[in-house]
């Protein structure tokens, strides 16, 4: 193993060395480090389960020894879900996390409603008596295998399908609760990612065309792999601003508004949309379709990605032929971080049976 001085600055470093035979240079060598501001750190994220009809969370927490040298025994780790609380306990070689590895602990979360965050607090309890702490805000969401369907104006397929009931789960930004109020399901199977949706309003303004959806009456679809904000900065990250709904000349859609590298902006090949309206209900119910591949590396045999869910209003203004200019008046959102570019703000979920 070898050694080099890792400085006072946390953050990527780059190394290379030079490679010689009897004297003469035969190569070159390079990595890659990450250099930390403490030895141990502590990461926490949901973790689910399902079997039949019945969903387990557990909170997991894993500890990461950051040392080359020395192992960390764990006595203990405290942890807080909003008001419930608990405590993993340690000792032992099952709570020794070795040099330069990690090791993650569990604790089951009982009673936890779908989608609703809460802050969450995980505190590991070192041998030697320091601590390592972690803290984030999310909840328990799992997407549910199930392929739904729009007929006659209803969704149906999603009977045993948890709702991201957003009056419940979700915030709104510009706008009041008589304005727009959704309800939202996110599903999944091997060809699609689903997001269906009834959203109450009592004025729908249909996009004129497609570039316009983003700033339109529209449903926006965030998603990005791994947690939130994970290679955000990144030229090339991989993350997607999606926003489906109808039009007035090109028919349904779903419009691309930011991309990884070399992804074409505008229409989703390949997606598809249902919108029906109810003049008299005053609703607009959604079915949108969203094939895998479209969203690489996002795929079924990675579970756990990121997620927001947004509906928009438009303020009805007219303005030049730029969706930029167009203007929205507000949105609702499970999740945040569409419509102002906060990846940080999405939120973890997993796909689950």
């Amino acid at each position: 193993m070898l050694k080099v001085p890792a400085g006072d600055t946390p953050g990527s470093r780059g190394l290379a060395a030079a490679v010689t035979l009897d004297g003469r240079r035969a190569g070159a060598v390079t990595t890659g480090t990450q250099v930390t501001a403490e030895p141990v750190t502590v990461d926490v994220s949901p973790e689910m389960s399902v079997k039949g009809a019945v969903r387990t969370d557990r909170l997991a927490v894993t500890v990461t020894n950051h040392s080359p040298d020395a192992s960390v025994g764990v006595t203990g780790i405290d942890w807080s879900f909003g008001e419930r609380t608990g405590t993993i306990a340690g000792s032992g070689d099952g709570a020794t996390v070795p040099p330069l590895a990690g090791r993650t602990f569990h604790a089951t979360v009982d009673g936890a409603s779908a989608y609703a965050v809460q802050p969450v607090e995980a505190t590991a309890r070192l041998a030697d008596g320091r601590t390592a702490h972690d803290s984030d805000s999310f909840g328990f969401s799992p997407i549910v295998r199930a392929t739904p369907h729009l007929v006659d104006g209803r969704l149906i397929g999603l009977e045993n399908v948890p709702k991201v009931d957003l009056s419940e789960v979700g915030s709104y930004n510009g706008i009041e609760p008589s304005v727009a109020d959704g309800d939202m399901w996110a599903t999944w199977d091997d060809k699609n990612l689903y997001v269906s949706a009834i959203v109450r309003e009592k004025d729908h303004r249909t996009a004129q065309k497609t570039a316009w959806l983003p700033s339109g009456d529209s449903i926006g679809i965030g998603v990005q792999p791994d947690k939130p904000g994970e290679g955000l900065g990144s030229w090339g990250a991989d993350w997607y601003m999606l926003y489906a709904g109808d039009t007035l000349t090109q028919g349904p859609g779903v419009f691309v508004e930011s991309l990884p590298k070399d992804y074409p902006v505008g229409s989703v090949e390949g997606a598809g949309v249902r919108v029906a309206r109810d003049e008299e209900a005053g609703t607009t119910t959604y079915l949108v379709a969203v094939p895998w591949q479209r969203i690489a590396p996002l795929s079924p045999r990675d579970p756990a990605f990121s997620l927001t869910l947004t509906v928009n209003k438009n303020d009805g203004l007219q303005r030049e032929n730029n969706y930029r200019s167009l203007g929205l008046d507000g949105w609702q959102t499970w999740g945040d971080g569409l419509n102002n570019w906060k990846l940080g703000r999405y939120q973890q979920v997993q796909l689950t049976g």
